[in-house]
C-alpha cells in the first residue's frame, strides 16, 4: 500500500474520497444434502432440501 494514499480517517478511502458501501447481494442458493442408508439392505436415499429443520426429518 502506498503510504501517501493511506488515510487516517476510516470513513474515507484512498486520497480522501468517501468509501462507497453497497448492500450485499446473495450470490448462491444453498441446499443441504441429507443421506440415509439402511445397514441391512444397503439401500440409500439422498435428499436435497433448502433448509435444515426438524420437519425435514
Amino acid at each position: 500500500m502506498n503510504i501517501a494514499l493511506a488515510s487516517s480517517n476510516p470513513s474515507c478511502g484512498p486520497a480522501g474520497y468517501p468509501r462507497v458501501t453497497r448492500p450485499v447481494q446473495p450470490r448462491y442458493e444453498w441446499l443441504y444434502l441429507y443421506a440415509f442408508v439402511c445397514p441391512e439392505s444397503g439401500a440409500s436415499q439422498l435428499w436435497l432440501v433448502p433448509e435444515v429443520t426438524e420437519h425435514a426429518y
